[in-house]
């Protein structure tokens, strides 16, 4: 049996146990009571400190299966550890992730319908998170404050072995066996979404990816929530390079034959913004001015606000951004504010006429080429499959 489906089966029954605890206490954030016929909700995290000596029994076997895997984690991935020297899970092998994988960033997902939770703060969790100091003022988690205390002195802690620390360890637990998997598989750029980002779970799923929308330009990772992230393979790297090769030739091509490339007095501008570190346009692409000059001369060809207004409002540019920003309308043009909001279209205008310099295809390539879905280790230029 390899490691990692030892540890996801000792997973399994630890959360089968969770859910025989949760068939005879209710989980839930609120207290519902029936006023007058009418039911009221209102927030009561009561119920999450109800504690037993059940729940303790959990906590502990939930914690040293968590001081397991954390150790197995952090020997198989730090080239500096030594399995013969004394290794403790809570500082050598937590701290390690905290450094190398912002474990304690990553967000685990509560859900399962046995668990009635409103509060976003105790159904998207950071299991790893420090936010609860220990007797001696320590910023720790919360189920590992519960678990020295049951393990070293129960019937004096009993009362911190609650349902809420409970579900943070299974919930850290959960995480680490994500990591212990190491996913690495290769997946069309339109089927991330469809991923089972339970992996099997009844209880908890992570965060999906973050959906890097510059990825075929850069394709660069980023980093976020979830413990995975996801770049273009190399094979499909090398063709989006060929289509982004393909764009960059019509752009020129286009800029070349416009009257603004052999202006000089518009060119002068052009580098004066450029290096004007005050300036708003100082990173502006070049077509950005082109578009920028040409909806400026002609708004501003009149003196009277109204007729820059109505110039202003019949632009595509404008058009695109209340589009975009259906929560506001053309009343919010005002004298003072009309440059700020040429601005808005300029930029609007200028990502139509980008999108119009792509060749055919693009989109189609963008859903269809191979991604390389990995856990997120921080690591630089280890996406090839093994």
């Amino acid at each position: 049996m390899e490691k990692r489906d030892m540890f996801w089966q000792k997973y399994l029954r630890l959360e089968n146990n969770f859910l025989d605890i949760a068939d005879n206490i209710i989980i839930t954030d609120v207290l519902r009571t029936i006023v007058n016929g009418v039911e009221k909700i209102t927030n009561n995290e009561n119920q999450l400190n109800c504690y037993s000596p059940k729940i303790c029994d959990f906590i502990i076997e939930c914690c040293i299966e968590i001081e397991s895997i954390s150790k197995e984690l952090y020997f198989d991935n730090n080239k500096n550890a030594d399995r013969t020297k004394k290794v403790l899970f809570d500082y050598h092998c937590l701290e390690y992730f905290e450094e190398n994988w912002h474990i304690d960033e990553k967000i685990v997902n509560v859900i399962s319908p046995v668990f009635e939770l409103h509060n976003i703060n105790n159904y998207r969790i950071k299991p790893f998170f420090r936010d609860t100091k220990d007797e001696n003022g320590k910023l720790k988690t919360v189920w590992n404050i519960a678990y020295q205390a049951v393990k070293h002195d129960r019937y004096n802690s009993l009362y911190m072995g609650t349902i809420r620390s409970a579900y943070y360890s299974l919930a850290a637990l959960y995480l680490l066996n994500i990591y212990m998997k190491n996913v690495n598989i290769r997946i069309s750029y339109k089927n991330i979404s469809n991923f089972d980002y339970t992996f099997s779970s009844n209880i908890f799923s992570v965060d999906k990816p973050i959906d890097n929308k510059m990825l075929w330009y850069k394709n660069e990772a980023e980093h976020s929530s979830s413990p995975l992230i996801y770049k273009y393979t190399e094979l499909a790297e090398e063709v989006l390079k060929e289509k982004q090769e393909e764009d960059e030739k019509n752009r020129t091509d286009w800029i070349k034959a416009q009257p603004e490339f052999l202006d000089v007095d518009f060119n002068k501008k052009v580098e004066e913004e450029r290096e004007n570190p005050l300036s708003e346009k100082k990173n502006w692409n070049y077509i950005e001015f082109i578009v920028d000059k040409r909806i400026r001369d002609e708004i501003m060809s009149s003196d009277k606000f109204e007729e820059q207004k109505n110039k202003l409002i019949r632009t595509k540019g404008w058009k695109r951004y209340l589009y975009n920003n259906k929560k506001i309308d053309n009343e919010i043009i005002t004298k003072d504010n009309i440059n700020e909001m040429i601005t808005n279209a300029v930029i609007q205008e200028y990502i139509s006429l980008i999108h119009s310099f792509r060749t055919s295809g693009w989109d189609d390539l963008i859903q269809i080429y191979a991604c390389n879905l990995k856990i997120d280790k921080y690591e630089q230029n280890t996406f090839m499959i093994e």
